[in-house]
């Protein structure tokens, strides 16, 4: 509709038409409140609306004009005529006739307009349009924009955002406006003369009962409206009666006539919110308005799954709301088809996208508008890259002048509705060079009209480079088929033997010409078993044309059952004619016989590896069992040669003396060996529960009792920084602790102070690549290389151990165990001079070392 320039405010016209003689169009309507209607209206529907004064032409509203006209169409001078023209169109003869006039302007677009009449005065025209009522012919709009000078895309863009609708709605839409305005205007002139008539009520009672009846006709005119709206209608009074209603919003609500007829309110409310599926928050809404003059739109959704678009605006007396109109439109069917158009593109995107071919939209003119995945990683691009331009000038086609000039004739073809198809060459990312399978497909509209081109692509590299083998080897083929180990056949398309190599007499005992002579022979000595995926592998075979193997048993003529190892292609001659399917079958019976072999003895294994845990069980039963039993009579020994030392010690030389002390120094070592051993025994058995362990605490606690120990002077232990915590058994851990700071201090430099740290290193990876190790550290004398190799076996110490170290040799192999027994590992690193640093780690599994 181009009647003047679009403004969205109201604009004054001249009092160049007058009711009465005095009543201008402005004293009659509410110009702003009309306007708010009619923005709601195009937001909802998506139509264009103006109301121009008549005859002067002047708006004095317009809405919602579409960018096509403002940006486009009224920007050009010579497209601004059509705009005119249409103007004239519109508006001529509107007084005479009082309806609706349409018109198709020249530039494409459909526009209405009607009379609004006032106490039957035509007092101003609206207007409405900028609507099709058909799909866009976007070529038709193309070649508009190139005739005007618009940009193309930005023009269509526009054009596609134009609603569509049928005429009989634009009608219906146009003169339900009409009638509002109308209504509107009839109202005000009503109020007007009911408020002149109240002050001059008893020498004016005829006019009073004129604006009376005009009143009543303006009601019925209203019932007309509401009655005719396809929506459902409530209107609510300021204390929350029920006003009025229309007939279909009854039926919306499906509320029955004898509830309408008892003329209960909470009856009412309580039906309609059993249907709801938030009423709570339906009735905090509606209190909410009930004291506001704010307009509201939401969306209520029903138990059955059924969707309303609620509209709500306030009445309002002397500023002040007196109630409220609300508007309910069924929508469900068109979320329902949004929300099925919605999954329905998600599974064309994915299947688009996932498809191992190349595949895109093109525009008809060849503008190229999607395109997959796998073309995109194709090429090694990004979509930007590619999208908006011509097809023959992207990425996959610039490496040939010839290829380009090739599809573009194809492209003119196909949008002239021909299946254009070809092979072509493109380079991927890697430059590398792939032969393609390409193909462009029209896409046509219900009348027959090409709307798109769909262009895909397979690639066929690899059958190219098969069908080059094949060619080659098929030169090569008589002359050394025949002397071929392996069973070799060529089946042509009807499933005839072509060939069969002799060596199929050697793998099934039947010769050559009875496989030629009888085809079904090949299927018939298959096993059973297997024919079912022997099928279904031929039929895949064939279909795809890949190379596939697959392992089947047959029955030689003798009845011995025999494994193949069966491999097959398709053949095809230089001019892509199929010439059936080359089969080469290898026995592979002593194979499938030493795999059986090989599954016997890994279950043999898995038995001995039981059968060693159980020995393993029993030698640990032995330990705890001798070094338990072997602890009394060290002790005995041990307390009678205290009491031998008690009773004759000074009457002894100092000789056997000598050999006192030493009898009771070897049986306190043997009571710390057979401790440890009865220690280390038990490791490995569930003696603690398994916790968390804050390894601070249990560190400086550690540490804390190892002060009481003879330290050479000067020497520390030190903890570095915070630890983090460990999921094992406290006890077990403090051992571990214990023995590494015990083996440290014992290792102390003499002649310097020592120092010993205990620490955590994030990043120190342990034999099996997990990160994050605990250490004790110390600056001592460190360990030889011939000792790496001994230093956590039992009984086993460290250089220098008869001068400078006491102890059994038992607790590094003790703690390396209790490290194990959780999932960890336990190990060390060293240099002569440099001290030794110990690492161990833990599993974060809680159950580790149960």
């Amino acid at each position: 509709m181009h009647i003047a320039e679009p403004k969205t405010d109201t604009i004054i016209c001249k009092d160049t038409n007058l009711i009465d003689g005095r009543y201008s169009l402005e004293d009659l309507i509410d110009l702003d409140r009309l306007r708010e209607i009619l923005e709601n209206f195009s937001q909802a529907t998506g139509l264009t609306t103006s109301l121009a004064s008549h005859p002067d032409q002047e708006i004095l509203v317009a809405t919602g004009w579409q960018d096509a006209c403002t940006r486009f169409h009224r920007a050009c001078p010579e497209s601004a005529a059509h705009c005119q023209q249409s103007d004239i169109n519109l508006t001529s003869g509107l007084c005479e006739q009082k309806e609706c006039n349409f018109n198709l302007c020249g530039l494409g677009l459909v526009e209405g307009a009607t009379p609004v009449m006032i106490k039957g005065q035509h007092m101003a025209n609206l207007f409405t349009g900028q609507v099709l009522f058909e799909k866009p012919d976007m070529e038709r709009f193309r070649q508009q924009a190139t005739q005007y000078g618009y940009d193309p895309g930005d023009y269509l863009a526009t054009i596609s955002e134009i609603p569509i609708i049928t005429e009989l709605q634009l009608s219906k839409s146009l003169s339900t406006l009409a009638g509002i305005a109308s209504m509107i205007g009839e109202q005000g002139l009503a109020n007007l003369k009911l408020k002149e008539t109240t002050e001059t009520l008893e020498r004016e009672i005829t006019v009073r009962k004129s604006v009376e009846l005009e009143l009543h006709r303006n009601s019925e005119h209203l019932s007309s409206i509401l009655e005719s709206t396809a929506d459902g209608i409530l209107v609510i009074d300021g204390s929350g009666k029920i006003v009025r209603t229309n007939e279909r919003f009854l039926q919306m609500w499906h509320i029955p006539t004898n509830l309408v007829k008892s003329d209960d309110d909470d009856q009412l409310l309580t039906y309609v919110l059993k249907q709801l599926v938030d009423p709570e928050g339906f009735l905090s809404g509606v209190r909410r308005l009930y004291n506001s003059t704010e307009r509201s739109i939401d969306t209520l959704h029903f138990k059955n799954g059924d969707i309303f678009e609620r509209y709500s605006c306030s009445l309002t007396g002397n500023g002040n709301p007196t109630g409220r109109v609300w508007n309910f439109r069924d929508i469900t069917e068109r979320e329902q088809a949004k929300e099925r158009l919605r999954k329905s593109e998600q599974k064309v995107h994915a299947a688009f996208n996932q498809t191992f071919q190349f595949m895109g939209l093109l525009d008809c003119d060849g503008t190229l508008l999607e395109a997959n995945q796998t073309a995109i990683e194709f090429a090694g691009i990004e979509e930007k890259e590619v999208l908006g331009k011509p097809f023959w000038e992207t990425v996959w086609w610039t490496h040939s002048v010839e290829l380009q000039d090739k599809l573009h004739d194809a492209i003119n073809q196909a949008a002239n509705g021909q299946l254009m198809r070809f092979e072509v060459t493109h380079v991927a990312y890697d430059e590398t060079l792939h032969y393609v399978d390409f193909s462009l497909k029209p896409v046509k509209d219900e009348s027959g009209k090409v709307r798109h081109l769909v262009a895909e692509g397979h690639d066929i590299t690899e059958y190219k480079q098969a069908v080059e083998a094949l060619r080659e080897s098929e030169e090569r083929f008589r002359t050394v088929a025949d002397f071929n180990y392996d069973w070799e056949y060529w089946v042509d398309p009807d499933g005839k033997h072509i060939y069969v190599s002799p060596s199929c007499e050697r793998i099934t005992g039947y010769r050559a010409d009875e496989f030629v002579l009888n085809p079904d022979l090949l299927m018939s000595i298959i096993h059973p078993d297997d024919r079912s995926k022997v099928v279904a592998h031929k039929h895949k075979a064939t279909e795809t044309g890949e190379i596939l193997p697959i392992d089947l048993r047959i029955v030689s003529s003798s009845g011995e059952e025999r494994w193949i190892g069966h491999v097959c292609q398709s053949v095809y001659s230089d001019d892509g004619c199929y010439l059936g399917q080359r089969g080469s079958n290898r026995d592979i019976t002593k194979r499938k016989q030493a795999e059986a072999e090989r599954l016997k003895y890994s279950q043999e294994l898995q038995v001995a590896n039981r059968q060693l845990q159980a020995h393993q069980q029993e030698l640990e039963e032995f330990t705890y069992t001798v070094s338990h039993d072997l602890k009394a009579p060290v002790v005995s020994i041990s307390g009678f040669v205290s009491l031998l030392s008690d009773k004759i010690g000074e009457q002894l030389d100092s000789t056997a003396q000598r050999y006192l002390e030493r009898i009771e120094s070897n049986t306190h070592t043997m009571e710390e060996l057979l401790r440890d051993l009865l220690e280390l025994s038990r490791i490995g058995r569930i003696d603690e529960e398994i916790d968390t362990i804050d390894m601070n605490v249990l560190v400086d606690d550690v540490i804390a009792g190892m002060a009481i120990i003879a330290i050479p002077q000067g020497g520390k232990l030190i903890r570095l920084g915070n630890l983090p915590s460990c999921v094992a058994r406290p006890r077990r851990i403090r051992q571990v602790l214990t023995n590494l700071l015990d083996n440290a201090v014992k290792y102390m430099p003499e002649e310097n102070a020592g120092q010993i740290e205990i620490g955590y290193n994030a990043n120190k990876k342990d034999p099996s690549g997990r990160t994050g190790a605990y250490f004790v550290c110390d600056n001592g004398r460190g360990i030889p290389i011939e000792y790496h190799n001994k230093i956590f076996k039992l009984f086993q110490r460290g250089p220098g151990s008869q001068s400078v170290a006491s102890g059994t040799g038992v607790g590094l192999a003790a703690s390396r165990r209790i490290i194990e027994t959780h999932g960890g590992h336990l190990w060390f690193e060293s240099e002569i001079n440099q001290g030794a640093t110990f690492f161990f780690t833990l599993s974060n599994n809680s159950e580790a070392g149960q």
